[in-house]
């Protein structure tokens, strides 16, 4: 006798139609749904896996600092010379300026004045001498002042004096000295004289040298040397 088969339910068929809708709809997305399918910011970050997405997967030159936490990044390594570039010890052009070293724009200085009254003779001698040490080559100025008295003689008086910077010496400078005769105090003068010189790094002696005419009779009584460095 044979066996009749059974019709299958409306529930099963319903059942089975749901179903193959369902796989059916999971393929379709597969294949479908790509990036210009998806709504701008609509995925969270916390619905991605962590460490899935790498460098690759960003398009360059599409993030920038609002999207980068700056506290989170180590510092590059190039980066680590900068930090001592606030010295200008350390930095390459802090120690020159206009193409200058800084030892060339370093400037010295020096002074001298007098002790004590300097009688005058017919040769030359030192009344104010000085030195100055140079760490480069610069131009060394120097001025110098005195004042003298005469012996309130008849006639009047002369001196002569002149600078000297190392082993040159600066322009002779004469003056006279008129006597006035019942003036208590003698006649006076005054002498300036100034120099400049290039010299190179080291020390060099800086002096004012001064004598008196013959027959004359005069003191200096006063002066001062200023010495300094220029570039």
């Amino acid at each position: 006798m044979r066996k009749r088969i059974q019709r299958p339910s409306p529930a099963l068929v319903v059942a089975c139609i749901a179903l193959f809708v369902a796989l059916g709809g999971v393929g379709y997305a597969a294949a479908t749904i790509n990036g210009a399918d998806i709504k701008n910011k609509t995925i969270a970050g916390k619905k991605l896996k962590n460490k899935t997405v790498t460098g690759g997967k960003v398009k360059n030159n599409t993030l920038t600092g609002t999207q980068v936490n700056e506290s989170k990044l180590s510092k590059v390594p190039s980066a680590a010379n900068a930090d001592r570039a606030t010295s200008a010890g350390t930095a390459d052009n802090a120690a020159r300026l206009d193409g200058l070293a800084a030892g060339s724009l370093r400037t010295a200085s020096a002074a001298a004045t007098l002790a004590a009254n300097v009688p005058l003779t017919n040769g030359d001698q030192t009344i104010l001498q000085t030195t100055i040490t140079l760490p480069s080559a610069l131009t060394v100025m120097a001025t110098a002042t005195i004042d003298a008295t005469a012996d309130n003689g008849t006639d009047d008086d002369n001196m002569n004096c002149n600078l000297k910077i190392g082993t040159v010496e600066g322009e002779r400078l004469s003056t006279n000295i008129v006597e006035t005769p019942g003036d208590d105090f003698g006649p006076q003068a005054g002498l300036a004289a100034t120099q400049s010189l290039a010299l190179g790094a080291g020390t060099h002696t800086v002096l004012l040298e001064c004598g008196e005419g013959s027959g004359s009779n005069t003191t200096i009584t006063d002066g001062a040397l200023t010495v300094w460095a220029t570039s």
